[in-house]
């Protein structure tokens, strides 16, 4: 496959589809979902519309010529409103016109739709991002269908994969798993919602059990609750505001109860300490 045409964005990238499409040529969009599903990519460059080696030369001149608004348009077909018998055979010749452009859009409906179908089934393929010029790519992506499906990152580049995230059909993550400590072992997962981060769990102690939870709202940080790993009940809730420590509710005896609360100031200093009623 090679490259015929660098979109701006995906409907850019779409009407570049169908202008070839429409000409006979087959061609698939590399990277449509990229944009806002990964933050750290660079916007620019990543929706690429590709066609087979044997079209490259005939969709490069469609491509240069639609975009110099080169293209002929189909005919204009204009209503009949004449009731006199040449005027109705007039009316049929045009009845005739507007069934044959009828035709060639469901035909062209039907080439995207089979196009579609196979980019979805077009073998998986791989892309990647060296960032510190050793030769070895510290970021990878892997696509299906010209869709991201899955990437993974070396973040501190020791040649060891740390983060990992799977994406949905159409190229939001859905699922991250992270090795924040860098020891080897995946020990924090990130579910999101509708791309922002949502929940996050650690497993703070490598013993099989998700001891810290993360709650987040449109990916801003709004809640930590540290579990207990004997009771499995929450040893202490903190409550944030702006990346800040407002407030935190404790278990003090480890019974299982949250039973203290503490209030602190813009210094993250204890300004009030209350207990909490007995449920």
């Amino acid at each position: 496959m090679k490259l015929v045409y660098s979109a701006q964005n995906a409907l850019d990238a779409q009407l570049a589809v169908d202008v070839l499409n429409q000409r006979g040529i087959f061609s698939q969009v590399d990277g449509a979902y990229l944009q806002g599903g990964m933050g750290e990519l660079p916007a620019l460059g990543l929706i690429r519309v590709m066609v087979s080696d044997d079209d490259f030369i005939v969709a490069s001149t469609v491509i240069s010529s639609w975009e110099k608004g080169q293209l002929m348009d189909l005919p204009e077909i204009s209503e009949k409103e004449s009731s006199t018998p040449i005027e109705r055979k007039a009316d049929r010749s045009g009845m005739t016109g507007i069934l044959n452009v009828i035709t060639l859009l469901g035909v062209g409906c039907l080439v995207g739709v089979f196009a579609t179908f196979m980019s979805l089934r077009s073998p998986v393929t791989y892309d990647g991002v060296d960032i510190n010029g050793d030769g070895v790519l510290d970021e990878h992506w892997k696509y299906a269908g010209g869709r991201v499906s899955e990437s993974t990152i070396d973040r501190n580049l020791d040649g060891k994969i740390d983060i990992k995230t799977s994406f949905d059909y159409y190229g939001i993550a859905k699922r991250t798993s992270a090795d924040n400590n860098f020891d080897g072992v995946f020990e924090t997962m990130y579910l999101y919602d509708n791309g922002n981060v949502s929940i996050s769990k650690s497993d703070t102690n490598n013993d099989g059990f998700y001891d810290l939870v993360e709650d987040y709202s449109d990916d801003v940080l709004q809640r930590i609750t540290v579990i207990n790993a004997k009771t499995k009940t929450p040893a202490k809730v903190k409550y944030y505001s702006l990346g800040r420590l407002v407030r935190a509710e404790v278990d003090t005896n480890e019974n299982g109860m949250l039973d203290t609360v503490y209030e602190y100031d813009a210094l993250e200093r204890v300004v009030a300490t209350d207990s909490l009623p007995a449920d």
